[in-house]
């Protein structure tokens, strides 16, 4: 009974609607994961049949969709004979070097700011800075660093001696590895706390009393007795979040594949 403004009410009887309280839990959940359903369909897979689509067809930008027709393989063949493509695609997998250079480096950052040392916090916030940073201010910098004429890196490459420093932004070999280093180096930040917090999710598991470790693995909660064990697939969760972010960041930075 439910007693409000000085009248008692009859509490609903759940019983009577048919659904016990798994359904109901069921059906909430399959409402919630609605909305975010209907955005893929929207956003990513109407949009990618309609990419597919268009690939077999000769279809006039701005044009309507009745305007489009239907060429076969010719478009895919027109484009596994360019050379530009192929650029493109050899551009690509160089870049992607970035990516487990960046999860090693940041791994081995993140464990060392993990160890309770003086001045961790004041390291995180250092390393994530970049993250927050705009992207045009970073590359007016990493320009200057690696200019040709007056940049710190080739200053110092005179300085040993050096008499012709490459030109890090006109070469294209080099201006590739310096994309590749912005990338990494703009990434640590973001990829270093989700590291931290594996392992600090890791570590909480792991120092679970013996009697909340009972119980949590009697419902299962736990997958693996040994608790040390635990922690590697922690970490493995939290490297693949972190490959799925860097790989994004990596289209995103490396500009024109064709460089």
């Amino acid at each position: 009974m439910q007693r409000t403004a000085g009248t008692t009410v009859a509490a609903p009887d759940l019983r009577r609607c048919g659904l016990n309280y798994r359904q109901k839990d069921a059906l909430w959940g399959y409402g919630l994961i609605t909305i975010p359903l209907i955005g893929m369909l929207i956003f990513v897979l109407i949009p990618f049949g309609m990419s597919v689509y268009a690939s077999f067809t000769s279809w006039p930008m701005g044009q309507a969709i009745e305007k489009a027709k239907n060429v076969g393989l010719k478009n895919y063949i027109d484009m596994f004979n360019n050379k530009l493509f192929w650029q493109s695609l050899g551009n690509t997998f160089y870049y992607m070097i970035g990516i487990p250079i960046g999860l090693a480096i940041s791994l081995l950052l993140a464990y060392a700011m993990n160890r309770g040392t003086h001045y961790e916090k004041v390291f995180r916030v250092v390393y994530y800075v970049p993250v927050i940073s705009s992207v045009v201010a970073i590359t007016f910098v990493f320009q200057q660093i690696f200019n040709s004429d007056v940049g710190i890196i080739n200053e110092g490459l005179r300085a040993l001696g050096v008499s012709d420093p490459p030109n890090w932004m006109s070469h294209a070999g080099y201006t590739k590895w310096v994309i590749m280093i912005m990338a990494i180096w703009k990434g640590l930040g973001s990829s270093i706390i989700l590291y931290i917090a594996g392992m600090q999710g890791s570590q909480l598991v792991a120092d679970l009393p013996e009697d909340y470790a009972a119980a949590a693995d009697a419902c299962n909660l736990l997958p693996d007795r040994d608790r040390g064990y635990r922690r590697i697939p922690d970490v493995c969760g939290t490297a693949a979040d972190v490959l799925r972010q860097r790989t994004e960041q990596f289209h995103l930075y490396h500009g024109d594949p064709s460089v």
